[in-house]
């Protein structure tokens, strides 16, 4: 049976808490959950010492949000560019149908 661990009490699975952080009112600043360390779970698998069901776990949840971020802003027509890396865009073919395109950055391509 795989249970999914129940979220963080703190940020309620988000992995950020936010607060008000000046003198507008709309002002809001966004710091990593102290309770969960920004994985938005409180309770990791064990692992059995080594430390590496901790960064698998964090790195899952780091890929999927990433995943859910580019996705969005692509279906939204946005450019995404990552420095030293690369951009993504959403293009057009003649019959209508949409894919997705991928530049490397220069310096990949060394």
């Amino acid at each position: 049976m795989n249970s999914k661990p129940p979220p963080c009490p703190g940020c309620s699975g988000t992995g950020q808490i936010h607060f008000f952080g000046g003198v507008s009112r709309f002002q809001f600043s966004y710091e990593e959950c102290p309770e969960c360390c920004g994985t938005g779970i409180l309770d990791l698998p064990a692992d059995n010492g080594t430390g590496l069901a901790d960064i698998a776990a964090v790195s899952e949840k780091f890929l999927a949000s990433l995943s859910e971020i580019l996705t969005t802003a692509l279906v939204n027509g946005e450019t995404i560019r990552l420095r030293g890396f690369g951009s993504f865009s959403r293009q057009q073919n003649a019959n209508g149908k949409y894919s997705i395109r991928f530049l490397p950055a220069r310096n990949l391509l060394q």
